[in-house]
């Protein structure tokens, strides 16, 4: 008896085919969604991505939607798709799988199209703050977690130390919390936290809580 798709599966297979895929798009679902589902993943997975897809779904506010919905929705699929918490590139080269995807799928990758899914990926390695509105939504949607209850951001914590563990990362326990509490700290400094008015609202007292504590936390003996 076959499986029924997955609503995962169901959802992507839509997007695709909304943009124009022209062959079988099973081989590529099955591809991109084994790739969350990969050991060493706990926090970077495919409960991530769905939550992801639910922000971008849950913007109320006409003047912060994004130019181009379903690219950002192409966007957020792959945007996290290649993950080694031992590497840097890990944006640039989920960038480069999602245009060789779509390039064997034969979608149209005009240069506008093709500069927009990179510009929007390579936005997530949160690096310099976004110029152009759509650049802001997607950074402040892969932050949002950041704003959940305080039990929630504990656990997707335990989540981000199981990937960078010494098993799955190479680091010692003291190189990442080190390193955890560089990112926090770098976090709490940016004055807002979020970029768009609409996540700001929603989620930046929380993230500024959930900050100051997982700090404290890292810095309990």
């Amino acid at each position: 008896m076959q499986n029924e798709p997955s609503s995962s599966e169901i959802r992507l297979a839509k997007l695709w085919t909304d943009l124009g895929a022209k062959f079988d798009i099973k081989v590529f679902i099955q591809s991109l969604l084994g790739r969350y589902n990969e050991s060493h993943r706990a926090y970077h997975n495919l409960d991530h991505i769905t939550e992801c897809l639910e922000e971008l779904d849950g913007i109320s506010d006409p003047n912060f939607k994004p130019f181009f919905p379903k690219l950002m929705g192409l966007a957020i699929w792959y945007h996290d798709a290649v993950y080694d918490p031992k590497r840097k590139d890990n944006e640039e080269r989920s960038a480069g799988l999602c245009l060789a995807d779509c390039y064997n799928m034969n979608l149209s990758l005009a240069g506008e199209i093709s500069r927009y899914l990179n510009h929007i990926i390579m936005a997530t390695k949160h690096s310099n703050p976004p110029l152009d509105l759509d650049g802001r939504i997607i950074v402040d949607i892969d932050l949002a977690r950041l704003g959940y209850s305080p039990e929630l951001f504990l656990k997707l914590s335990d989540q981000i130390a199981f990937e960078f563990s010494e098993k799955h990362s190479g680091y010692t326990a003291d190189e990442y919390r080190a390193g955890r509490k560089k990112f926090l700290e770098t976090m709490l400094s940016r004055k807002p936290i979020y970029h768009t008015k609409y996540f700001f609202n929603k989620y930046e007292a929380q993230a500024r809580a959930n900050l100051t504590e997982g700090i404290r936390l890292l810095n309990a003996p």
